[in-house]
């Protein structure tokens, strides 16, 4: 049932109750007084005044009471209590009862009064109206739990399935269609879910496919890279045969880190960096030195003090990463020398990497390990944003830390390396 054609049919009930009840309202259950009858009752008691008896009658259609000014009741077509005689016209006036004089010889002797039995038909018009009014409330309780019914079964089913649906989608699967039905209320809304379904499931797939796209394109160019690398590291190691000069075993030593890394390229993009891998293993703390001198390239590095002796726990190519990014850093922001210490406590080895430069803006210090953040100053300069976050996510899988403070004569970088025999 449409919802048009149930309220014009709850409407019609409505109406036709009210009319009804209208209708018993307007009816008059009470028998009309016929005026001859009246006469003719009244001749035959003032005739026979002093007679009267049930002969004296010939019409008894009303109930009726002959009495005198005493309030006696001379006759009566009813049983009737005694009582005064301004009491019974009181009575009679109060339910409508018709009151006639009885005059014999000029003089009134009496009173005719013809019962109107109002009472009785308000009454008996009451209780046809509370059956009435209780069979139409059943009814309408009937037709209301028949009608919710149909919205449970039309409606709130339905929305239900909509709901599921939509969770559905939302945890992901897009495979599951939603079933329509011919007579759903939400037909063309359901279609349009499934149509946003479609939609979303063929969004996913060429999402699916781009990011396919774009790391097979990265490991394309990644092989194409490779080649050139190993041209450089195979001309290098030639070259380092035939002379002792260091800057070909820095170039040698690049190249190797540059041809790691390409390695690594094959499994991850930038989107992806989480997923690099980190290799910790005990080393020396010599290995600073040699991880420091690699990552020297512009001869601005000035080791205060040397390490400590002590077992560190590292990934060498990681950490050598690390000073990569660090000393890059520097030399692109600050342009001066840099000073690096070191020290020991119980459970770390903390190296203090500083430059002389301006520093950052206080407010940018938690921001600039974020992936792709580039400070105020880094308009101009080369850069993805990205060197501090890697670092930070290198030196947090080898149970270390890393820290940047502002000093006020530069830069300060603070490392924290886990010693070896300390639980990461």
């Amino acid at each position: 049932m449409k919802k048009k054609e149930f309220l014009f049919i709850f409407i019609l009930i409505l109406l036709v109750g009210f009319f009804i009840c209208f209708s018993m309202f307007k009816k008059n259950d009470i028998v009309p007084i016929n005026t001859v009858s009246v006469n003719e009752l009244l001749k035959q008691t003032e005739q026979n005044w002093n007679r009267l008896t049930a002969k004296t009658y010939s019409n008894k259609t009303y109930a009726f009471i002959v009495m005198d000014l005493n309030g006696t009741v001379v006759f009566s077509t009813t049983k009737e209590q005694s009582t005064s005689y301004l009491e019974r016209i009181n009575s009679a006036i109060a339910n409508r009862n018709i009151l006639v004089d009885i005059i014999v010889n000029e003089t009134i002797v009496g009173k005719l009064i013809i019962k109107n039995d109002l009472s009785a038909a308000m009454t008996e018009e009451r209780k046809q109206l509370e059956w009435f009014v209780l069979f139409f409330f059943l009814f309408m309780g009937v037709l209301m739990l028949g009608y919710f019914f149909y919205l449970e079964r039309k409606v709130f089913m339905p929305f239900h399935k909509l709901k599921q649906f939509a969770s559905s989608i939302a945890s992901g699967n897009m495979d599951a269609p939603i079933t329509m039905d011919n007579e759903n209320v939400f037909g063309a809304f359901t279609e349009s879910f499934d149509l946003m379904r479609d939609a979303l499931q063929t969004a996913k797939r060429n999402e699916y496919l781009a990011n396919k796209s774009k790391k097979e394109l990265v490991a394309s160019l990644s092989h194409d890279i490779k080649n050139p690398v190993a041209s450089i590291k195979a001309i290098c190691e030639t070259m380092a045969l035939k002379s002792d000069d260091k800057h070909i075993i820095t170039i040698h030593q690049k190249a190797e880190q540059i041809d790691r890394l390409i390695s690594d390229m094959f499994h991850s993009t930038l989107e992806e960096l989480g997923e690099l891998k980190v290799k910790n293993e005990e080393f020396t703390s010599d290995i600073l030195l040699e991880v420091i001198e690699n990552s020297n390239y512009y001869h601005n590095i000035n080791i205060v003090s040397k390490p400590p002796e002590c077992i560190i726990l590292c990934d060498k190519l990681r950490l050598t990463q690390i000073f990569d990014n660090l000393v890059g850093n520097s030399y692109k922001y600050a342009g001066t020398d840099i000073n690096i210490s070191f020290q020991l406590d119980s459970t770390h080895l903390q190296i203090r990497i500083k430059d002389f430069g301006k520093g950052i803006q206080e407010e940018e210090l938690p921001l600039v390990w974020e992936k792709f953040y580039r400070g105020k100053n880094s308009e101009g300069k080369d850069g993805a944003g990205l060197g501090l976050y890697i670092s930070r996510l290198f030196i947090e899988k080898m149970g270390g830390q890393i820290e940047c403070l502002n000093q006020q004569d530069g830069f300060l970088v603070k490392l924290e390396l886990k010693l070896a025999g300390e639980n990461i």
